[in-house]
């Protein structure tokens, strides 16, 4: 079984996810660390996730990405949205 997590991004503005907060994330990580099916989770670099993905050898594709800054503007910027997996990620 696969599954797809793709938490509130503690870094950003959460909009109606406010309250979501990095001990929340931790705790989520711990979690995934101990899984049994296979897990591919959607973030930005938090300090934490690299330190969890070099402890426990999770897979990665990080890519830089334009996003909308919020929903009642246009304008974008750039982010890296990292991809973490407890399994081989395709190139």
């Amino acid at each position: 079984m696969h599954s797809f997590i793709d938490p509130p991004y503690v870094s950003s503005v959460q909009g109606s996810y406010a309250g979501y907060t990095h001990g929340d994330f931790v705790e989520l990580l711990d979690t995934l660390k101990n899984i049994k099916g296979k897990f591919l989770l959607s973030s930005y670099p938090e300090s934490v996730l690299l330190e969890y993905r070099e402890k426990y050898n999770w897979f990665v594709n990080d890519e830089q990405m334009m996003v909308t800054v919020n929903n009642k503007s246009s304008r974008k910027k750039k982010k890296i949205e990292c991809l973490t997996a407890n399994y081989p990620l395709g190139d």
